[in-house]
């Protein structure tokens, strides 16, 4: 990465510079805001898949997996939805979408691949802890997830050195972050909950990726949301980890035993949760579902 940036980076400046950026597909958001709306039915989920010809056609391929085991193949997207259910292909369908503005800027890569599958077994995570708080918030947190470092992406479209700094998670969450400061003068939360506004993409997530490496105890009020969101990608990087790893997601100053707390979970239970979740992903991964 370039040792000191000359002034902040920001998107204005991105686009100035004619920087290809992420395209965020216009049917993510269309699935957000279905999953925002307590009466939206497995037929509202339906008509949307179907407007988009190669998604419909993931979505019948997945229920048609053997990760699901159904007796005999679903035929139409009617079928997949009723039969996987409403939640099953949202986060089905969301995840392929979203998996698309990780290779739009640059092409696939294993930059790309890396990133794409940490966010998506981050998507899981965070949906399954916020699920703790409610329904509402687990859409939130899955969105988020997905999305939560999709900031990195423009970083390395300026500097493909960039890469060298992430790859295999060896330097990540506020370390990263420290680093992207003496480099860029911003940091991948601040590029991204930039670009996440330029979607129009909803407050709550792009408040969530813009302070998910913040201490989330000085916002006494949201202390619970964002100390789950961030215990997600401590579980995202590493299923075994425990509180003597400490929280490289948060500055020092925030043991790891608090944000336990805050939470309510247990050490027993962060390992069942994220040995559950990165499994799931990886049978996602595998089948070509996400």
């Amino acid at each position: 990465m370039p040792m000191h940036a000359a002034r902040p980076l920001n998107l204005a400046e991105l686009k100035a510079r004619h920087v290809t950026l992420p395209v965020c597909p216009s049917v993510f958001l269309k699935l957000q805001e279905l999953m925002q709306q307590p009466k939206t039915t497995c037929g509202d989920l339906q008509k949307v898949i179907a407007l988009e010809p190669a998604l419909a056609a993931q979505v019948l391929k997945t229920a048609n997996s053997a990760m699901f085991g159904l007796k005999r193949s679903v035929c139409s997207i009617d079928e997949a939805v009723l039969r996987l259910g409403l939640n099953e292909i949202w986060v089905v369908a969301s995840a392929l979408n979203a998996k698309q503005a990780y290779g739009a800027a640059g092409g696939w890569s294993e930059f790309n691949q890396n990133q794409w599958a940490h966010s998506l077994k981050m998507g899981l995570l965070a949906k399954a802890l916020g699920e703790r708080l409610n329904q509402q918030t687990a859409d939130v947190f899955f969105t988020a997830g997905l999305l939560h470092d999709i900031g990195k992406q423009l970083f390395h479209v300026v500097d493909p050195a960039y890469a060298d700094r992430t790859l295999d998670g060896l330097v990540h969450g506020h370390y990263l972050c420290d680093q992207e400061r003496e480099a860029f003068g911003a940091t991948h939360p601040q590029l991204g909950a930039e670009l996440l506004r330029d979607w129009k993409v909803p407050a709550p997530v792009t408040r969530l990726v813009e302070s998910h490496h913040k201490d989330p105890i000085e916002d006494s009020g949201l202390a619970r949301s964002r100390c789950s969101f961030a215990l997600a990608n401590e579980l995202a990087h590493n299923p075994k980890w425990t509180p003597e790893k400490g929280m490289t997601a948060l500055p020092g100053k925030v043991p790891a035993e608090t944000v336990l707390e805050i939470v309510m979970i247990s050490r027993e239970e962060c390992l069942a949760l994220a040995a559950a979740m990165h499994a799931r992903a990886e049978q996602l991964l595998a089948s070509g579902s996400a």
